[in-house]
């Protein structure tokens, strides 16, 4: 049986790029991706940061508060 593999990267991309095109065709909604983030963890504002540049390429408008 051959392996089924997966680009994560790509598949992201794709989903990014298709999700743009919806929101453009809806005359791009404010549609919001809102975090909060409690405490001041270095890779857990690295995550976050890199979910809001991918929301923002989606056409999402991202919100953020640190705690």
């Amino acid at each position: 049986m051959a392996a089924i593999v997966m680009n994560g990267n790509a598949l992201r991309d794709e989903i990014i790029a298709r999700l743009r095109q919806r929101m453009d065709a809806a005359g791009s909604p404010p549609v919001c991706l809102a975090t909060v983030l409690v405490g001041s963890d270095g890779p857990s504002q690295r995550y976050v940061g890199s979910k809001h540049k991918k929301a923002a390429e989606a056409g999402f408008v991202p919100r953020h508060i640190d705690l």
